[in-house]
């Protein structure tokens, strides 16, 4: 297809259309605006649309910058520059500023040309804008002549590094599409052959990190997130997956350093607070845990996890009141969601109040039914045990069929269909029936069954698992 060409009289159209179809112009790239000024963002966007570029207008930095690391498609970038102006003085520079910390993160992106766009300077400004980063000065109003020759200086400059953005940017595509798919080793072996090829780029190790979490090669994931720490110290997101690295090999002092370095740059991360939670939780440190599942909760009242963190850890200490407090105060924010009250009647039921633990689940089962699905199975089960607690064995063996109705193959029912039978004093062959139908679907239950001292009776009808070495 013949290229149209430009509107206007460009002097140079033949280097125009040659430079713009060598470099896929027209097909591939786009010119990034940022502007505050209208008048002149709409000027200068019709010429560069007469040139046949195609154009897309920012309204602020971290979208420009979202949709270079998104899309790798900016080739030029024209950005507003009012020096003589109180408000817009420092606009240009500042993002010039920006640009240059972005920049840091990719290399493969760093020479991305900024022009700054005026209506008038003085020599005194030029000297500032250059020291800034500006790769050129286009002053307004213009023609379509001085535009196209400032978009063929400042591109032309970067058409290596097009081809290559363009090159990486397929090897990336091609690794995102591995990950997607579960090849996490040949995702890693492209990451690492564009570091190798290109420098280490910061958004590259991430998702080199993040692949070889996925593949196990935990130590892998350390060393390439160190590496993004080692090249940006403020790089929040590496230092949490430092913290979750070392959280699953056990190190959980190493990863509170970690996880307390991103609430030094992020003081309102809820969710690392979660995280050091957490792992004092697992070293049984609970006043600890408790201290920083608090104020995670402070941070973020929305956060499921840390309500049912925290009612365990009060129901570990004896305090089912106050866990069942904690879960109540869950499910008032959403109602909807069905593991608050799942865990809810599961701590009524521990703190013995069995009567609220049916009308937890009545609840949760209206609730379900008004957002129009089916009650899980759990709600059901947590039914039937707080029934079997008050020796109300029918009505809890119905509870379970309901249940069953959903899941039909659930062993976990079906074990207690058999104990509420058992308990109930109904025949050992009715029993033993429903626990074999129970062992057929998942035989590593006669482990619970053989730990069960209720059911010693009945542990002549199944063999004891052989021990585990």
């Amino acid at each position: 297809m013949k290229t149209p060409e430009p509107e206007g009289n460009f002097k140079n159209l033949r280097k125009w259309n040659k430079t713009k179809n060598a470099l896929g112009l027209q097909a591939n790239w786009r010119i990034g605006l940022f502007f505050y000024l209208k008048p002149k963002k709409d000027a200068l966007e019709k010429l560069l649309k007469d040139l046949g570029l195609r154009v897309t207008s920012f309204d602020a930095p971290e979208d420009l910058f979202k949709r270079i690391s998104d899309k790798n498609d900016i080739v030029l970038i024209f950005c507003d520059w009012e020096p003589q102006k109180e408000a817009s003085s420092r606009i240009g520079l500042n993002f010039l500023c920006d640009y240059k910390k972005f920049a840091k993160k990719n290399p493969v992106l760093r020479d991305i040309p900024v022009v700054l766009v005026t209506y008038h300077f003085t020599a005194n400004d030029l000297s500032p804008a250059i020291h800034h980063g500006a790769s050129d000065i286009l002053i307004m109003p213009t023609t379509i002549d001085i535009v196209g020759e400032k978009v063929l200086e400042n591109i032309s400059k970067s058409e290596e590094k097009l081809k290559i953005l363009a090159e990486t940017s397929e090897l990336m595509d091609r690794a995102e599409e591995f990950v997607r798919t579960g090849n996490y080793r040949a995702a890693i072996k492209i990451y690492e052959d564009v570091i190798h090829e290109h420098g280490a780029a910061v958004e590259v190790l991430e998702k080199q990190a993040e692949a070889c979490v996925r593949a196990g090669q935990i130590e892998d994931a350390i060393s390439c997130y160190k590496k993004c720490v080692a090249i940006e110290k403020s790089n929040a997101r590496a230092c949490q997956g430092l913290g979750n690295c070392y959280c699953q090999l056990g190190m959980h002092r190493n990863a509170r350093e970690y996880y307390l370095k991103v609430l030094e740059l992020e003081p309102e991360n809820a969710f690392v607070d979660h995280k050091i939670g957490r792992t004092y939780l697992m070293e049984n440190n609970l006043k600890a845990a408790e201290r920083h599942l608090e104020t995670a909760l402070k941070r973020n009242p929305h956060f499921y996890e840390i309500y049912e963190d925290l009612a365990r850890i009060k129901c570990d200490q004896q305090k089912e009141g106050d866990a069942a407090e904690i879960l109540s105060q869950f499910i008032k924010f959403y109602p909807e969601d069905m593991r608050g009250h799942i865990e809810f009647a599961e701590t009524l039921i521990k703190a013995e109040r069995y009567q609220d633990a049916e009308e937890a689940v009545r609840q949760g089962i209206q609730e379900a039914n008004k957002e129009k699905y089916a009650p899980p199975v759990a709600l059901y089960n947590r039914w039937g045990i707080a029934l079997r607690k008050q020796d109300k064995y029918l009505a809890a063996i119905q509870k379970y069929e309901l249940a069953l109705k959903i899941e039909p193959n659930n062993p976990e029912i079906h074990f207690n269909i058999a104990k509420a039978y058992f308990e109930s004093g109904e025949k050992t062959e009715i029993v033993v029936k429903k626990l074999a139908a129970c062992f057929e679907i998942d035989p590593s239950l006669k482990d619970e069954f053989w730990e069960d001292k209720l059911l010693t009776p009945l542990h002549k009808y199944f063999p004891r698992p052989a021990q585990k070495n």
